[in-house]
């Protein structure tokens, strides 16, 4: 009798071709920003996904290993005017997958 055993480890990571899927819906108020932003974003993958990378202006701001995929923006680390999100998501293999940006922008009251 022949048994096969299933891959386990680098080998069955490195046959995963397919990157995750990610989406983030806009904040409410997107164009008025202030104080902190909840974000949540929703990631699936095939195998699993490893973490997700939230970036404020292209820079990464916070990396979130486990579902929600939630992250809440200090707008005051950001200067006043327009700035985009995004959140990637990547899976062991290394596949990535982007959620877009999305155009905000942070203001205060006082400066109006």
């Amino acid at each position: 009798m022949i048994m096969s055993t299933p891959q386990i480890g680098p080998s069955a990571i490195g046959t995963d071709a397919e990157a995750p899927s990610i989406s983030v819906a806009p904040p409410p108020n997107a164009q008025s920003l202030t104080g902190v932003v909840p974000l949540h974003a929703e990631a699936m993958d095939d195998v699993g996904v490893l973490k997700i990378v939230w970036l404020i202006d292209g820079a990464p701001a916070s990396v979130v290993r486990r579902a929600p995929y939630d992250f809440s923006w200090n707008t005051a680390t950001a200067g006043l005017g327009s700035h985009t999100i995004e959140a990637r998501a990547f899976d062991a293999a290394g596949n990535a997958a982007s959620s877009g940006t999305i155009d905000v922008k942070y203001w205060r009251a006082e400066n109006w």
